[in-house]
């Protein structure tokens, strides 16, 4: 029995005890400002493309052979096709992550900013990447925290009238986020080891094939067998690593850096938009919260 109570306790502990609002804050702020080059450096440029009446492909053929005429929630359903107010809801969802970014009005700008995405994603989800499907689950999560995430490092907190409120907040939302991002790799992993490429060490001579995605010519030493081994099996070896020890505080910090230094890289070699950025923000919900009130010490934010 005093076996199951331990687990009973670490597994309440681990949901309900409140923690610091600051990892939650720092992260809102850095996946905001993520969001934000999304929607102005990758949908605004070719937006009317695929939205509205111009479309490459019309919303009609989309819910027939995408969604089967099953029940879709799109608030663009609603509105006229004409380029204005199409554009009128991107601009409209900017506005909302920016309020989101800055913390104001979080509990309701939140899950606001999580449907108008929603609707920009089944309106349209040819267009989308893994990242846009990540950033969707994480506001999803971020929405039932209750406003949780603007706690701290916000204008909320700056225009509260509760100075002395608590800058501590119950995990369940960053729980949530946290191991959706280790089940990602988790899956990630799972999945390369079921390739023949992968474990015979070729995997990434052929993703610097991928011509599509190269920022700069690759050097010729990653045409070198062993090269591609040693880049292919330490990817294996990071991604599995990530999925346990971001958990253990002795190891902790080390795969923070590690992690980070792992995407920083992948996006520095391959051009895939701000798909890496959305996993490097997810760390500083990893990072201690004491290290945030350190350098947040005495400031009403």
């Amino acid at each position: 029995m005093d076996g199951k109570r331990r687990v009973a306790d670490y597994w309440i502990k681990f949901w309900f005890e409140p923690v610091s609002a600051y990892p939650l804050a720092a992260f809102r702020v850095g996946f905001g400002l993520v969001m934000m080059a999304n929607l102005l450096g990758q949908y605004l440029p070719h937006y009317l493309s695929f939205y509205g009446d111009g479309a490459m492909v019309s919303a009609d053929a989309i819910y027939a052979h995408r969604w089967l005429n099953l029940p879709v929630f799109d608030l663009l359903f609603f509105l006229p096709s004409d380029s204005h107010s199409q554009l009128g809801f991107l601009y409209a969802t900017i506005f909302l992550n920016l309020l989101f970014i800055l913390g104001l009005g979080t509990r309701l700008s939140t899950p606001l900013l999580f449907l108008f995405l929603l609707s920009l994603h089944n309106h349209c989800p040819i267009i989308l990447h893994a990242g846009d499907n990540y950033s969707r689950l994480v506001l999803l999560f971020l929405s039932l925290s209750g406003g949780a995430c603007g706690r701290v490092l916000s204008i909320d907190r700056m225009l509260s009238k509760n100075k002395e409120q608590s800058a501590l907040i119950e995990p369940v939302a960053m729980r949530m986020i946290q191991l959706q991002f280790c089940f990602i790799y988790l899956i990630n992993w799972l999945y390369k080891i079921c390739g023949p490429i992968w474990l015979e060490g070729s995997a990434v001579y052929y993703a610097t094939r991928l011509t599509q995605y190269w920022r700069f010519d690759y050097p010729a030493s990653l045409d070198n067998a062993l090269a591609s081994r040693l880049l292919t099996w330490s990817t294996l070896v990071v991604e599995a690593a990530l999925v346990f020890l971001l958990w253990i505080p002795r190891t902790r910090n080390l795969m923070i850096i590690i992690g980070i230094s792992f995407h920083l890289f992948l996006d520095l070699t391959f051009n895939l938009g701000v798909f890496e950025w959305f996993f490097i923000v997810t760390f500083l919900l990893f990072v201690d919260g004491s290290f945030y009130e350190k350098v947040f010490r005495n400031k009403e934010i």
